[in-house]
């Protein structure tokens, strides 16, 4: 692990990186390099059994061992190398140095370089296909290219393809792809690599320098010479280049992107500054549990440093804090905690010995629930066993003991299970190890663990049995228990489970027979009472499901003219389920005349059906035949161009069918996973399915965010896992060729349909570029289809919306408009769909200040019959303009309301706020206060234009110069026109007499979380009494990052004539008498 910083910079985030290597490789030897002290500071892990030393860059120790990995004829280049490199003086020249230090120990010895800048998440290996080792594979992570033009040396189509782990061009950058090589990227090289020695060569030699290339874009070219000759294995020369092991390039998305590609926003469609920089600080509003789900399951490497220090702290529940607190072993002399938000306390509470486990996460979200089970004094019930190899990677990789208190004694852990569960240890830390792994030492604790535990122990009870123990170091116990695995329960399938039922739901009693019992125990010493009493630590209880996915499920597929995709999809379950039964149609070409569907099983496959159908079978028929087949409970329900990787997890899907969290009284019928490659390129199809005027909108709403992660939606992508019983009694309508997805989730929610979506499996959409003729005629006639089946379904228009609109952001409400889509018909929170607006959409809404008196009846006559506000609409369309008069009464002139309400029966264009009673100067009835345009404000909450005018009845507007001013704001965002005057420094005051907001401001101040908390009273130091609806506004603005446009042609009178200048755009005051003469005929008054 490289700290290129001094020793002081060393600090609680580089202890965490460190501990979440050897949280999932306790076994792994950790050499910190770079640190000028010696290894004390590690002294809690070497006690408690973990390699961890440091190395210093000493140059003559460095000069020995360059000269020993890549020979003594390159000594002048070596001597050169440590001569300009012994006292590096730039970043650069360190990085490069210290580049050269890890390719010499990865050439002499191998192994895996990282940063001390993030947090390991899975075991380094977990994505490596399971032909290949750690230990003789190069492992490099992709990085892609700031370009938007093709790089003739960068990764190219073909090299994908030819990859190890090939995937789809949909989810790839061709010529935009590079790999990292940098001193500060993860990297794995195997003992006496040629590659990396190639590397180190031109390193030392400087002739990355003299061909003008960096050390990432020439190990692009030659990776690419050695997939270039694929399926070929190593090791084979090509020219004078020898390549003598396997290389295999990571998805550059294994590496924690900043930001979920679901795009979804707390409370809004803009990232906040705290999210602006990345997602991973802050837990994200009814998301959180599922981003941590999915983070913890298909990704790799977290890391730390994206955005300055202030964005970097992270918030409860957010990814990084709980990456660091669960993957810890609690040995740092500052550990990370939870922000609790003191409250004057520091009570240190003592860091005690514990188990961790799989259901920790899970936990934290039902600790109400725990609490009133304790009090009860029944049991805690806790899921999280799964069975055979993938489940056993699931379940041991957070079975860990850790603590910082009693260092240096042996542990013994045990691990007593039902009868019926028979355990094994697993040949690597990842899901499913290569044959060719050598037999570790923590593979044959494991073992050894077992075997005395096939000797039984006395006094067991018949339900149960001890079979696992170990004793050891805390980083032996948890290296050995890191290996375990479980097999599953065979038999347990029901001969009638497949059959249609409206009613599958399981009894607690039936659903307990799926499920054997887990308790691990440890205790200090490794024999009873060795150990001080005080070292007991608490028992962890989980539950194991039993059932075998083998016996349980059916994958089935539906194919079109892509019939040799179904060969690609079965080869990858066949990796890792033998039995699996696969079932898929494949339609007949046009020409071959099939009638009718013929059942056949594949010729290479076993346990594989292959239906043929007719020409245009169509999915809806194609999937209701293929569950009809079906005879297991479950069915998985996938398309053609997916496939089974490592991030797939049966058993994980067939656990939360079965889960008692919801498994009772609502059972899942449908379990969604997320497409990550669909994420990726255009957003997430899950959501609320919702009809507003015969349009269908599919919304990213959850109806509920279970603990474990999981959310229920209506809708979620046509690949799932399905109750096969339940599945049979939903409808698909048959004659549909396409939209049977939408028409299935909304019509068979009358069927009581339950669908939810979990995010620690899922399945690649491995899509490929199919262009055959036959192909091509199908996708041309597809809008026309969907079309049809839409108007079949009685839907005039489907709207998919993949991430959340908000009606505060001008962006997207502008994208509404622009897509002829009423904003009001689009949900924009957690909530749902705003209601209707009172009065149709208008570009601007004019809000009129006026009072209630005589003279402001007199205002409101003149400004109702013509004026600049018919003036304005004639210029800009009739639908352009709307207003309302917003009456600000005394309390003197309560009387008032009668006359004030025939009015508004005759012309609705009246609010009344009410009566100005705070004791201010502004309460004069004459001017309205501050409290009052709130008032406004909020009523005018559901209305919806794009500009808002504020102004008073005493106010002349020529509607040429004004219409002219707003056209000049475009786009809208944030700017707020107005006449502002700068008080002092970086302070600016706001005429209250017009200013114009955009709908973004206004929607800020406008909602409820903060129109209730805005200041409307009171002394301000800048702008004086708040009540004054100038100082008031001003406070709002200067608190808020706007940007003040200054409005041209803004005249006080100063004296009583008319006149004015040929820019006027605005003029007060005015009596009613005048504004009635310059509504009549502006051009007299040379306005």
């Amino acid at each position: 692990m490289l700290f290129p910083l001094a020793d002081a910079y060393f600090a609680q985030p580089h202890y965490a990186a460190l501990e979440s290597v050897l949280f999932h490789h306790p076994a792994a030897s950790v050499l910190v390099i770079g640190l000028e002290r010696d290894g004390s500071m590690f002294q809690a892990y070497q006690r408690e059994g973990y390699c961890v030393t440091t190395l210093r860059a000493d140059m003559p120790a460095l000069g020995k061992e360059l000269v020993a990995a890549v020979g003594s004829e390159h000594s002048s280049s070596i001597e050169a190398f440590l001569e300009s490199h012994g006292h590096p003086k730039t970043e650069a020249a360190l990085l490069r140095l210290f580049n050269v230090v890890l390719l010499v120990l990865q050439v002499m010895d191998g192994g895996t370089s990282l940063p001390m800048d993030g947090v390991l998440l899975n075991p380094w290996d977990f994505a490596l296909p399971p032909a290949l080792t750690l230990q003789t594979t190069g492992v490099f992570l992709e990085k892609l290219e700031a370009t938007d033009t093709a790089l003739p040396w960068a990764l190219q189509a073909e090299d994908f393809e030819r990859s190890w782990l090939p995937r789809s061009y949909f989810d790839r950058s061709d010529g935009g792809t590079s790999l990292c090589l940098d001193a500060l990227c993860p990297r794995t090289f195997p003992r006496g690599s040629s590659f990396a020695r190639r590397l180190l060569l031109l390193l030392l030699t400087e002739g990355l320098a003299k061909e003008g290339v960096d050390i990432g874009q020439y190990a692009t070219m030659l990776y690419r010479t050695y997939v270039g000759q694929r399926p070929r294995r190593t090791p084979f020369l090509v020219g004078d280049v020898g390549f003598d092991h396997e290389m295999v390039v990571l998805p550059y998305w294994l590496h924690v992107q900043p930001h979920f590609a679901d795009g979804w926003k707390d409370y809004g469609g803009s990232d906040s500054d705290l999210t602006q920089y990345s997602d991973l600080f802050q837990p994200r509003h009814m998301r959180s549990m599922s981003d941590w789900s999915l983070t913890s399951t298909a990704r790799l490497w977290l890391p730390l440093g994206y955005g300055p220090a202030s964005a970097r702290q992270a918030m409860p529940g957010s990814i990084v804090d709980l990456a660091l607190r669960h993957f810890t072993l609690d040995l740092a002399p500052r550990p990370f905690k939870k922000k609790a938000f003191h409250n004057g306390r520091k009570r240190q509470q003592p860091r005690r010995k514990r188990l961790r486990s799989p259901a920790d996460a899970t936990a934290e979200n039902t600790a109400f629930i725990d609490e009133v089970y304790t009090a009860r004094g029944q049991p805690v019930y806790r899921e999280g066993a799964l069975p055979g190899p993938v489940g056993g990677f699931r379940t041991f990789r957070e079975v860990r003991l850790v603590g910082f208190e009693d260092q240096g004694l042996s542990w013994s852990v045990n691990i007593r299970a039902s009868r019926e569960l028979r355990f094994f240890c697993r040949a690597e830390h990842r899901r499913q190890g290569s044959p060719e792994a050598p037999v570790s030492a923590e593979r044959r604790r494991c073992e050894a663990g077992l075997q005395r535990a096939d000797h039984g122990s006395p006094g067991e009870g018949a339900d149960s049995a001890l079979v696992f123990t170990s004793c050891g170091s805390p980083a032996e116990v948890n290296a050995a228990l890191s290996l375990l695995a479980y097999h599953s329960k065979q038999g347990m399938a029901s001969v009638d489970a497949g059959s249609p039922r409206r009613d599958a739901r399981q009894s607690a009693e039936e659903l307990e027979a799926h499920f054997g019992m887990l308790r691990i125990t440890a205790s200090a010493g490794c024999s009873p009472g060795a150990g001080p009493s005080a070292s007991q630590v608490p028992e962890v209880q989980l539950s194991a499901l039993l059932d075998d996915v083998e016996e349980h499920i059916t994958v089935i597929a539906h194919c079109a003219e892509r019939c040799h995709l179904l060969d690609r999809l079965a080869d990858s379950f066949r990796e890792f389920y033998g039995r699996l039964p696969i079932i898929a149609t494949c339609e007949c070409s046009e020409d071959q005349g099939c009638t009718a569907p013929v059942p056949r099983k594949h010729e290479t496959v076993p346990h594989m059906t292959v239906v043929s159908v007719p020409y245009d079978f169509g999915l809806s028929r194609g999937k209701t035949l293929l569950i009809e087949m079906t005879q297991t409970e479950f069915v998985l329900v996938l398309d053609d161009d997916f496939t089974h990787s490592f991030h797939s997890c049966l058993e994980c899907m067939l656990w939360k069918m079965r889960s008692r969290h919801y498994s009772l009284w609502k059972p899942f019928d449908i379990l969604g996973f997320p497409v990550q490659e669909d994420e990726r390129g255009f957003g997430a199809f899950r959501g609320r399915l919702r009809v507003t005027n015969q349009q269908l909108f599919l919304e990213p709403m959850v109806e509920e965010l279970l603990p474990d992660g999981c959310m229920r939606v209506e809708i979620c992508p046509m690949v799932f896992l399905g109750r096969t019983a339940r599945m049979k009694t939903f409808q698909f309508q048959k004659d549909l060729r396409v939209g049977e997805h939408e028409q299935f989730f909304y019509s068979n929610a009358y069927q009581g349909v339950q669908v939810a979506v979990c995010f620690d499996s899922s399945f690649p959409h491995f899509r490929v570029n199919t262009m055959s003729a036959a192909y091509v005629k199908r996708r041309e006639r597809m809008p026309e289809l969907m079309a049809n089946a839409f108007e079949k379904l009685g839907f005039e228009r489907a709207m998919f919306l993949f991430r959340k609109y908000d009606h505060g952001r001008m962006e997207d409400y502008d994208e509404l408009l622009d897509k002829t889509v009423p904003p009001w018909h689009v949900g924009h929170d957690t909530c749902g769909p705003p209601t209707a607006p009172p009065v149709p959409f208008a570009q601007l809404f004019a809000v009129v200040l006026t009072t209630a008196d005589a003279v402001g009846r007199a205002f409101r006559s003149v400004l109702r019959s013509q004026s600049w506000l018919q003036r304005f609409a004639a210029l800009a369309g009739v639908a352009s303009l709307r207003w309302v008069f917003a009456v600000h009464p005394r309390v003197d002139e309560a009387g008032v309301h009668n006359a004030l309400q025939e009015e508004q029966d005759a012309h609705q264009d009246i609010l009344v706020l009410p009566a100005a009673t705070r004791l201010s100067p502004a309460a004069t009835g004459q001017e309205a206060t501050t409290d009052q345009l709130l008032q406004a404000l909020g009523l005018l909450r559901d209305f919806h234009f794009r500009w808002l005018l504020v102004t008073r009845q005493d106010v002349f507007v020529r509607a040429e110069g004004f219409l002219g001013e707003l056209q000049q704001l475009e786009p809208a965002g944030r700017k707020v026109l107005g006449s502002w005057q700068q008080q002092q420094q970086r302070s600016w005051r706001l005429d209250p007499h017009f200013f114009v907001l955009p709908r973004d401001i206004f929607a800020l101040l406008s909602a409820p979380e903060v129109i209730s908390r805005l200041a409307a009273h009171g002394p301000h130091s800048v702008f004086g009494e708040l009540s004054n609806m100038a100082a008031g506004i001003s406070a709002w603005m200067h608190a808020f990052a706007v940007e003040r446009r200054q409005l041209q042609g803004a005249h006080a009178r100063s004296d009583q004539g008319l006149a004015c200048q040929v820019n006027t755009v605005t003029m007060h005051p005015v009596s009613p008498e005048e504004l009635h003469a310059l509504g009549q005929s502006p051009a007299s008054f040379r306005c």
